[in-house]
C-alpha cells in the first residue's frame, strides 16, 4: 500500500497503479489515438457510491445555420470506468450523441437515449472557451460532473513551462457514502525547465506539503505521463489540464483540474459574469442537503462594487432569475485569487484565476464548522462588470443579464 502523505505528486495529475498502467497502454491505440476531445467525469450513483471515469472523443463540427443557433459537435466518445481500488471495467461508449455549443457559453447535449436533465458551459475554443463542464442528473438520483476540453493538434513539454494552479477532490470508490471521507488538495505547480522538471506545493485541511517531480512524456495531441504512471490531458489552448488517480490503496479516487496562472489581475479584470459548476463535499454538501456530494451550477455575477449574485443556471438558461446566493467578493492581495462570501449561509469560497481572468477553478469552501473540499470551474461569458458601460447583459434572466 502506498503511503498517501508521501505521494502528493499523484494528487496533482492523477496516479494510476501498475495494473491500470498496463491496461491503459493496451488501450492507447483504440481509445486515444484519434481523439480530439477529452476530459474526466465524477459520478455519484443513486445508491450513494461514487466512481471516476476518463473519456475521449472524436468529433465533427456542424455549424448553426443562422444567428443564435449553436455549433453542433457530432461525436463518438468512449470512457473507461474505475469503480474501485484497482478495479478497471474497460472501455464503453458514452450516451452522448451530440454537443450543442452556444456562443454565449451554454452547453447542451443530445443523447443516444432519453438522457438525463443537464446543464453546462461550453468548451469550444473558437468561441473563446478552453475548458467546459457539465452536470447531469438531479439530486436523489445519479449525478455526474464532467469536465470537457478540446485536445491540441501539436504540443510539447516545453509548452507547459510556467506556474500552474490546481485543485483535486478524492472520493470513495466503494461502500456507503455516509461512512466515507472526502479528501483532496489544492496548490501550485511550477514547471521549471524544458525537461519537465517541476516543484509543487499542496494544501489540505489541516496541513501543507511540497515536493518535486518530472513529466516523463507528452504526446503531440496532449496526453501526458508523470513518474508513477500518472496520466493527464492538456487542453487545446495549452492553459488547462484534467487528470484522474486511483493508486493510493485507500479506497479513494482522485480527480483534479489545473490552470495556467497569469499576471496579477485587477478588480476590473475579474468583475464580470461566469457560468460556474462544482461538486462540493463535507459540511458544504451537508448544508445543501446531501450526504456525500452536492452538485451546484450557477450563473455568477461579480459586480465592480464588490457585490455578487448567483442565479440557478438551469433557470437562467430558461429566462428565469432564481437567486441561489448573494453576498460580496474580494480580490486577495496577490491578485490571482478571489474570496466569494455568501450572505446568510456564512460560507466562503476561494477561487483562483488563470491567464487574463477568463477562467477560474474552485479551491476551498470555508464555514464556521470548518473547511470542505470542492472541485469546480467557472468560465467568463460576459464582460459586463456591473459598471453600466460594458457587456451585453447575457441571454438569460429575461435578456438583460439579471439586473
Amino acid at each position: 500500500m502506498r503511503n498517501r502523505k508521501s505521494s502528493r505528486v499523484g494528487r496533482l495529475f492523477g496516479l494510476a497503479g501498475a495494473a491500470e498502467a498496463v491496461q491503459l497502454e493496451q488501450l492507447e491505440g483504440r481509445r486515444l489515438l484519434s481523439a480530439d476531445l477529452a476530459g474526466i467525469r465524477l459520478v455519484l450513483n443513486a445508491d450513494g457510491t461514487a466512481e471516476v471515469r476518463q473519456w475521449t472523443g472524436e468529433h465533427e463540427t456542424i455549424d448553426g445555420t443562422s444567428s443564435g443557433e449553436p455549433a453542433r459537435f457530432r461525436l463518438t466518445a468512449n470512457e473507461q470506468r474505475f469503480v474501485g481500488e484497482n478495479d478497471f471495467t474497460g472501455v464503453s461508449a458514452t450516451n452522448w450523441s451530440e454537443f450543442l455549443l452556444y456562443e454565449d457559453g451554454e452547453l447542451g447535449v443530445t443523447y443516444t437515449d432519453s438522457g438525463p436533465q443537464q446543464v453546462g458551459s461550453s468548451f469550444r475554443m473558437s468561441d473563446g472557451y478552453e475548458l467546459g463542464w457539465m452536470i447531469e442528473g438531479v439530486a436523489g438520483n445519479s449525478q455526474i460532473l464532467s469536465f470537457l476540453h478540446e485536445l491540441p493538434t501539436s504540443i510539447a513539454i516545453p509548452d507547459l513551462s510556467g506556474s500552474w494552479l490546481y485543485s483535486s477532490i478524492a472520493l470513495p470508490t466503494s461502500g456507503s457514502a455516509k461512512s466515507s471521507t472526502i479528501a483532496g488538495a489544492y496548490g501550485t505547480l511550477n514547471i521549471i525547465d524544458l525537461l519537465g522538471n517541476f516543484s509543487w506545493k499542496a494544501t489540505e485541511i489541516g496541513g501543507a506539503s511540497e515536493g518535486t517531480g518530472q513529466i516523463q512524456s507528452l504526446s503531440s495531441f496532449g496526453l501526458g505521463q508523470i513518474s508513477g504512471s500518472e496520466y493527464f490531458a492538456v487542453s487545446n489552448g495549452g492553459n488547462m489540464m484534467t487528470t484522474v488517480d486511483l493508486s493510493y490503496g485507500d479506497g479513494l479516487t482522485y480527480l483534479s483540474v489545473a490552470l495556467r496562472r497569469g499576471d496579477t489581475l485587477t478588480t476590473e479584470q475579474i468583475a464580470g459574469e461566469y457560468r460556474y459548476g462544482a461538486a462540493l463535499g463535507g459540511d458544504a454538501a451537508t448544508r445543501r442537503g446531501a450526504d456525500l456530494l452536492a452538485f451546484e451550477s450557477v450563473y455568477l455575477k461579480l459586480d465592480l462594487d464588490g457585490t455578487l449574485t448567483a442565479y440557478d443556471l438551469a433557470d437562467w438558461d430558461e429566462g428565469t432569475q432564481t437567486v441561489v446566493h448573494s453576498g460580496t467578493w474580494s480580490r486577495l492581495p496577490e491578485g490571482r485569487t478571489v474570496l466569494l462570501n455568501y450572505a446568510g449561509s456564512g460560507e466562503g469560497q476561494l477561487i483562483g484565476f488563470g491567464t487574463e481572468g477568463e477562467t477560474f477553478i474552485s479551491l476551498r469552501v470555508s464555514h464556521e464548522n470548518g473547511e470542505s473540499y470542492v472541485l469546480g470551474q467557472g468560465e467568463r461569458v460576459n464582460k459586463d462588470n456591473g459598471s453600466g458601460d460594458g457587456g451585453d447583459g447575457g441571454d438569460g434572466g429575461g435578456g438583460d443579464g439579471g439586473d
